[in-house]
């Protein structure tokens, strides 16, 4: 015997209606992450470099470092080749400045 708590309609309304809730709430308040993604056509260089300067960091000074570091050095062989002192400064005041600057060169 198969007990169903709800129709395949009612939870579809669900599943439509959680998403439309997501959605809302992701273009009313987006974190870095999301502006950064959304702003660079979803470039994965740059949202993998965001993510590492976002962790244990505020979302606006993700932003700021991010942008920053990004018109310095707009693609991966532009940062390989960029001096670690000259990225800690652009990405400063982000959280252990030296543990992402180095990850970011990697």
């Amino acid at each position: 015997m198969q007990h169903s708590l709800q129709s395949p309609k009612t939870l579809h309304q669900i599943i439509v209606d959680a998403s439309h809730a997501v959605e809302k709430t992701r273009k009313e308040d987006p974190t870095a992450l999301q502006e950064i993604s959304d702003s660079t056509d979803g470039d994965p260089f740059r949202v993998l470099i965001a993510t590492v300067l976002s962790q244990r960091t505020k979302d606006e000074v993700t932003a700021v470092a991010s942008t920053r570091l990004f018109q310095k050095y707009p693609g991966p062989k532009q940062l390989s080749k960029a001096d670690t002192r000259t990225v800690a400064k652009l990405i400063y005041p982000v959280d252990f400045t030296r543990q992402k600057r180095r990850r970011s060169n990697e």
